[in-house]
């Protein structure tokens, strides 16, 4: 746990937290905390569903990232961007990403499909759907847009 790095003193270059700070009951305490595991210059790398994505507006409670009850806390850039600045971290890297299977799954939910994986041909077709759509997707990463944030910080305090 959290609490055990804490008292063992472990420091570590990087912290990559991919798809766990929506997960954290508490995440002011871990945040203040983090800069204990951190070594000086160390980078935090968190990746977080984009509660700006153009996908969670245009599926609305279908969005594959919401993921009642599991996802205790959503995201935009800017929350979690003030967030972090509060606890003395600056951003140093921004950019969204959209998988395809998140799409899948987004559009499988809003036609209220409940057996995804047994669908599997219908998952195939609509994986080759959204890889057509590539090129939008593309230019709604750049905008900010896409379905995952992924941000790197670094401590400053």
């Amino acid at each position: 746990s959290f609490n055990e790095l804490l008292k063992k003193r472990l420091t570590f270059d990087i912290i990559i937290m991919s798809n766990v700070f929506e997960h954290i009951n508490n995440p002011g305490y871990v945040l203040s905390n983090l800069h204990k595991i951190l070594k000086p210059n160390g980078l935090i790398k968190i990746a977080v569903p984009n509660y700006n994505s153009l996908f969670r507006f245009f599926f609305k409670s279908a969005w594959s990232n919401y993921h009642v009850p599991f996802h205790l806390n959503h995201f935009s850039q800017k929350t979690l961007t003030s967030f972090f600045s509060k606890a003395g971290y600056s951003l140093t890297k921004s950019e969204t990403v959209t998988p395809s299977y998140g799409l899948c799954f987004s559009l499988l939910n809003a036609l209220n499909i409940k057996n995804k994986k047994e669908n599997f041909l219908l998952l195939f077709s609509l994986m080759i759907l959204f890889l057509l759509l590539k090129p939008i997707i593309f230019f709604l990463n750049l905008a900010k847009l896409g379905d995952i944030l992924k941000l790197e910080f670094m401590y400053e305090k």
